[in-house]
């Protein structure tokens, strides 16, 4: 019960637990609507549709929900190595990660009007960030861990936005399901 106390006065658990809270409230100054998304996805929409456009609005996705994710994913995992390493228990660096993550997509969805799906682009995240955890054998400094988990979630998200993967749970947030159905009328309309 001492070291939860003491955990509980740690301003670095404060520090981590606020850039997850960041994460979860950044989508309030840094939207679709904000960085152009959502006018792009209208000029699609009335049918001034063009790969250039698709691929540009695609990218805005891609990037905006990479900075997002970022937040959440590296609070958890930073919040899990220092919790595990203050109570000498390795196990919860993975099991921490485990249950943020998923309580983000909660708190995000019960917060946004906007749909962030915890599907298998989120799991797929999930399971390569558990990976690296639990194989890293506390070699890598944070600043590592971040430039790592920002290059698996940008990679990872392009998978959201592939048409043909819908079938297997990817791209089921609410823009990404628009941009695919574009991308596939777009195709459509060229054959």
């Amino acid at each position: 019960m001492m070291m939860i106390a003491s955990l509980m006065k740690s301003w670095t658990i404060w520090m981590k637990i606020g850039v997850i809270l960041f994460g979860v409230f950044l989508l309030s100054w840094l939207g679709p609507d904000e960085i152009g998304l959502t006018d792009l996805l209208i000029s699609l929409r009335e049918g001034e549709e063009t790969g250039n456009q698709l691929m540009l609005a695609v990218f805005l996705l891609v990037s905006l929900n990479t900075v997002l994710a970022l937040f959440h994913y590296i609070g958890a995992l930073l919040l899990g190595d220092e919790i595990a390493a203050r109570l000498n228990r390795p196990w919860l660096k993975i099991i921490i990660p485990l249950i943020v993550i998923p309580l983000d997509y909660i708190v995000i969805n019960a917060y946004y009007s906007l749909t962030y799906s915890f599907s298998s682009y989120a799991l797929l995240l999930l399971l390569a960030i558990l990976l690296l955890q639990a194989y890293e054998k506390d070699r890598l400094k944070p600043i590592i861990k971040t430039i790592i988990c920002s290059q698996l979630i940008f990679g990872i998200e392009w998978l959201n936005e592939i048409p043909s993967l819908s079938q297997y749970g990817f791209g089921q947030g609410s823009i990404s399901k628009e941009l695919t159905d574009i991308a596939v009328q777009i195709d459509s309309s060229n054959l």
